[in-house]
């Protein structure tokens, strides 16, 4: 199984980044981080379409999606 996480923002050194590469050496499998980031200027309904549109574009089509908010908003 391939794992991969796609997400908005970078994780730069720091407590994030350490949390990540400590998993990711714990993992049997493989996994990939995709992170992807809109330099755009948007208003807040284009940002959220412009982020999922990047987000699907890091992973295959035929992939098992599951979403996660911050905020635990669906």
């Amino acid at each position: 199984m391939q794992l991969e996480i796609a997400a908005v923002g970078r994780a730069r050194k720091g407590p994030i980044r350490e949390l990540y590469e400590d998993y990711a050496g714990r993992l049997r499998n493989s996994i990939t981080l995709h992170e992807v980031e809109e330099r755009r200027r948007f208003n807040k309904t284009q940002l959220k379409a412009s982020e999922a549109r990047l987000l699907l574009s890091t992973i295959t089509k035929d992939s098992l999606k599951i979403m996660l908010d911050a905020k635990g908003v669906k």
